[in-house]
């Protein structure tokens, strides 16, 4: 072979071309010029569409094989080899595995957005009837209080230090165990502990599955362009919506088997409030609750365990051979706290309180004032380590807490001639959650066994017994991969959303000669707001067997409340800090006349608005 080797390649010699390679030279020029780089990206949300997001899993699913219990080959192995080599006679060299040690995740998300659209539009001489803005700034603090009367009180301080984490988080267990909700008139209250809290609950109903929220959307923000071309004349007041949306998926530490030293608290918790006050006062009748608006509270607390895995029907016969049992361990030290933490606070703070005296004539008219959109938005996706066996010298705590509460001013007060169809309802407010845990915890007695590999390990060695090694959920490994935990081992989640919308539109339309058209199409909407908290928490782990040496402390909560104001009364507080049926004020189209008559008028306004002067100064009194 080595003959006709050196054939061939001589043969390949002869045909080589060893002359020069051709070299040509190209002379481009061009009149245009390249300009910057434009990768075509954009992060903001253009419309609510893209923010009409009900809680889902993930679009890329976490690694989580349901074929069995072998979850861990899908995510990153611990165990990786050493760096270096240590020499062994004959020439030979063996590599030391190195057990990495997992990092703690501490992540604080707060979102806050404050927008104040209260608009003032004068084209035509107003009727008396007008009331300054401060007037309904003070109705939206009112309903604001009934929202946190309403709500639970929970210890919601972030943290300083990683040692406050979980005393805090143990303190959310002992609030949920104390509660009991304030009595508050016209309010709808659930609440359901414990066992009763799993399933999915709608406005304190069970229910099998969740609603669809486009099928609940108003008619105005499901619409895809919000001018309508087959309404001649429309004035938009109304239309705004609020969203807080959050996903929180996490396939983080875990193992099948698990000893812990201290105690265990583990509690699951979903708080939702709706406060909703909808008083329309049209062409001066008396006020009547808005039509069609919808208000609810959608909570599913869900737990499932992995299926058992089944051999293939060819291993069938292998069933009754010996079990092969790790010879071995290697040890994971963490000399501290392992942490998972995420505390995320979203929060819309949404004002479009408009005041319009409009006359309308010719053919086509389009007027909008509302139509704003808020939007917090926040999906993660946290991946980590799973081990064969976690040892925690300290405690194990895993709370996730959702709580969620909207709020709507939308008491308008309107007038308008013929040809006008109203719309002052059709308004939502929806809170949504959902809670899900995938992977089962068994919990039994700490074994003599598991105790003193948790007093061996803490005084520094690295053995595992013969006993722990022949345990049945270590079958079939190679290697033994511990976990040692000096301190606890921590899970918890916070999530906080909260919206907070005035829309108390004060209009006053004037046909003209619009009105006489036959067939005019008129169309005025003043609701049809959305308030929307859609949040998520997603956890993926194994199927466990915890031997506990402490106590147990495990629990679950679901509590939904909802007020719907129907007397104008609610809005008026007895310590003087409400509103007043005197706090009426008239439009003049001398400025100066109605400063005097301030002056002249025994009882002055006190407006108070965090978001800044009176967008009427000067013009109401």
């Amino acid at each position: 072979m080595r003959q006709e080797y050196d054939a061939f390649k001589a043969l390949q010699r002869i045909d080589d071309d060893l002359t020069n390679p051709l070299n040509v030279t190209v002379n481009v020029s061009s009149k245009y010029t390249i300009g910057d780089f434009n990768p075509g990206i954009s992060a903001r949300i253009s419309n609510f569409s893209e923010a009409r997001v009900t809680p889902a899993p993930p679009p890329d699913p976490l690694p989580v094989n349901f074929d069995g219990n072998s979850i861990a080959n899908s995510l990153i192995d611990p165990l990786v080899p050493a760096p270096f080599a240590l020499p062994m006679t004959g020439g030979l060299t063996i590599e030391t595995p190195v057990l990495a040690p997992p990092s703690s995740v501490a992540l604080a998300i707060i979102q806050k957005i404050a927008l104040n659209d209260s608009d003032l539009l004068i084209t035509a001489t107003p009727d008396p009837g007008f009331v300054s803005v401060g007037y309904y700034q003070q109705s939206l603090t009112v309903l604001t209080q009934y929202s946190e009367t309403l709500s639970i009180d929970w210890p919601a301080t972030l943290p300083e230090t990683g040692a406050d984490i979980a005393p805090l988080g143990v303190s959310y267990y002992e609030t949920a165990q104390i509660f009991e909700p304030d009595p508050v008139d016209g309010a709808v209250i659930h609440l359901l502990t414990g066992a009763d809290a799993a399933g999915v609950h709608v406005d304190g109903q069970t229910v099998e599955t969740m609603p669809d929220l486009d099928e609940f959307m108003p008619p105005f923000l499901d619409r895809e362009s919000q001018d309508d071309d087959d309404i001649p004349h429309e004035v938009i007041a109304g239309g705004n919506m609020s969203a807080n949306v959050v996903s929180l998926a996490i396939n983080w530490i875990d193992a099948p088997v698990m000893a812990i030293m201290g105690d265990s608290h583990s509690f699951n918790a979903i708080s939702q409030v709706n406060v909703l006050s909808n008083l329309d006062c049209t062409n001066g009748l008396p006020p009547t609750q808005g039509a069609g608006d919808t208000t609810h509270n959608i909570a599913a607390i869900l737990s499932r365990a992995i299926p058992e895995s089944t051999p293939p029907e060819g291993q069938a016969e292998d069933a009754e051979d010996e079990p092969d049992f790790p010879d071995s361990a290697i040890v994971a030290r963490l000399t501290d706290d392992l942490v998972n933490f995420n505390w995320v606070e979203q929060y819309n703070y949404l004002v479009d309180n408009d005041v319009l005296s409009v006359k309308f004539s010719g053919n086509e008219s389009f007027l909008q004032t509302g139509g704003n959109t808020t939007t917090n938005y926040t999906t993660l996706q946290e991946l980590g380590f799973h081990y064969d066996l976690i040892v925690v010298s300290g405690s194990l705590i895993n709370i996730s807490v959702i709580d969620q509460v909207n709020v709507l001013l939308d008491n308008d007060s309107i007038s308008y001639g013929d040809g006008w169809e109203a719309s002052g309802g059709d308004n939502l407010l929806w809170n949504e959650a959902v809670i899900e845990t995938i992977g089962a915890d068994a919990y039994g007695e700490m074994s003599l066994e598991y105790e003193a590999l948790g007093e061996s390990l803490a005084a520094g060695s690295d053995s595992v017994g013969g006993s722990i090694l022949d345990n049945p959920a270590f079958e079939g490994l190679d290697t033994l991969k511990v976990l040692y935990i000096e301190g606890d081992l921590i899970n918890f989640q916070y999530i906080s959303q909260t919206n907070i919308v005035g829309d108390a539109d004060q209009l006053q339309l004037h046909a003209g000669q619009m009105a006489s058209q036959e067939g005019a199409e008129a169309s005025l909407i003043v609701g049809e707001n959305a308030l929307l908290n859609l949040a998520s928490i997603y956890e993926a782990g194994l199927n466990s067997e915890i031997h506990l040496g402490g106590d147990q402390y495990s629990d679950a909560l679901m509590y939904q409340a909802g007020l719907i104001v129907t007397d104008e009364s609610q809005l008026v507080t007895d310590n003087g800090n409400g509103l007043a049926s005197e706090a009426v004020a008239f439009l003049t189209d001398d400025t100066g006349d109605a400063t005097n008559q301030q002056q002249d008028d025994s009882t002055h306004n006190v407006i108070h608005d965090d978001m800044g002067a009176d967008p009427m100064a000067g013009v109401l009194v």
